[in-house]
């Protein structure tokens, strides 16, 4: 079971950087916001807030013009857990502002906002392969502790 585990942080946080890494390589444009609220996720036991960012922009790529509200590789790709940070974002994507956006070749209307995810976020997918690793190598260590 801890294997798996072990495999399952791994494969989840490859995945993420991959993915993170391929739209790097998309080519970027100009979006302006048209709307950004930061949304309040916070439950009543957790000690840290749980904020997230909701924006719309539009920007215009290859003679059209697209909106999209999707900020980057997973809903929860710019979620912040500090006030001070999140407000820092949000003071770069208020209504009107400019924004580097990452937009799909093969599919314009698929666009994130550069670089897809933010700092903590990119922090915490490569946590997971770091501490999966760990785990596999804590569990062949026991293993070979148990069987020497």
């Amino acid at each position: 079971m801890l294997v798996l585990g072990a495999f399952a942080l791994i494969a989840y946080g490859l995945h993420r950087l991959r993915r993170i890494r391929a739209i790097s390589k998309w080519p970027s444009v100009k979006a302006t916001v048209v709307r950004s609220i930061l949304e309040n996720l916070t439950s009543s036991n957790e000690d840290a807030p749980h904020l997230r960012p909701r924006l719309m922009y539009e920007y215009a790529f290859q003679g059209k013009t697209f909106s999209s509200s999707v900020l980057g590789v997973s809903d929860s790709a710019f979620d912040f857990h500090s006030e001070r940070e999140a407000g820092t974002f949000m003071g770069s994507v208020s209504r009107g502002a400019s924004v580097d956006i990452l937009v799909d070749l093969a599919a314009p209307s698929a666009a994130f906002i550069a670089p897809g995810a933010s700092r903590m976020r990119l922090n915490h997918y490569a946590t997971a392969v770091a501490s999966g690793v760990l785990i596999l190598i804590a569990g062949a260590g026991a293993w070979w502790v148990m069987h020497a």
